[in-house]
């Protein structure tokens, strides 16, 4: 993703949006391969890797909105920033807690933790997802209208990746009890207060109630 920015970002900033067909066509095939694939998936891991597959999609068709409307390129290039850092927190706390359930197995804490994160990851209100989502929409000009529709395609598809994902990890590992050393579970519980807080922090009320 920061390849695109610093390459094709460049690219708009000076008005030379001669590639944004490849890159819409190439992430709107990422955002439905990834998720119709990451559906088919029996182990955690693998859903969530094909579901990092359709996050790219988004942020692929981003960079070439970007190059589409160079008038637009700045705010939509904060946007995926924005975006791409929402998404390296969250999935990676998600392949964390993968790694605590295999050891541990699924307590009700790391549940928990893990529902809070599908729930970021599909953009729930109040979370980082949700900000991550409005910031993305905001700055898309009118004239793309059919990305709106592609970005609420992308959010409902999420959903049913996490709700998958979750019950997955309940019926694969429900019979684990090796214990995890307790450095690793409260380093895990602090990336999760982290991607808690980022948005609350940064972030406008109404920002935070995006569910696109």
């Amino acid at each position: 993703a920061f390849v695109l920015i610093a390459f094709f970002g460049v690219r708009a900033a000076l008005g030379a949006p001669d590639r944004f067909g490849m890159l819409l066509a190439a992430g709107i095939t990422g955002i439905f391969f990834g998720a119709i694939t990451g559906l088919l998936q029996r182990t955690p891991r693998l859903l969530l890797g094909y579901s990092s597959i359709s996050k790219m999609g988004v942020l692929t068709t981003g960079m070439g909105a970007a190059l589409a409307w160079p008038e637009a390129a700045p705010a939509i290039i904060v946007a995926v920033v924005i975006y791409a850092a929402h998404h390296a927190l969250v999935k990676g706390a998600l392949f964390l807690g993968v790694g605590i359930v295999e050891r541990d197995g699924p307590s009700l804490r790391v549940l928990a933790g893990l529902v809070f994160l599908a729930l970021a990851l599909a953009g729930a209100p109040l979370t980082s997802g949700a900000f991550a989502k409005s910031v993305l929409t905001a700055s898309l000009p009118q004239a793309a209208q059919y990305l709106f529709l592609l970005l609420a395609v992308s959010a409902f598809a999420t959903t049913l990746l996490m709700a998958c994902f979750l019950f997955l990890i309940w019926r694969q590992h429900a019979g684990n009890t090796a214990r995890l050393p307790a450095v690793s579970l409260i380093a895990w519980l602090l990336l999760l207060a982290v991607i808690a807080v980022f948005p609350v922090v940064i972030a406008d009320s109404g920002e935070l109630m995006s569910n696109v």
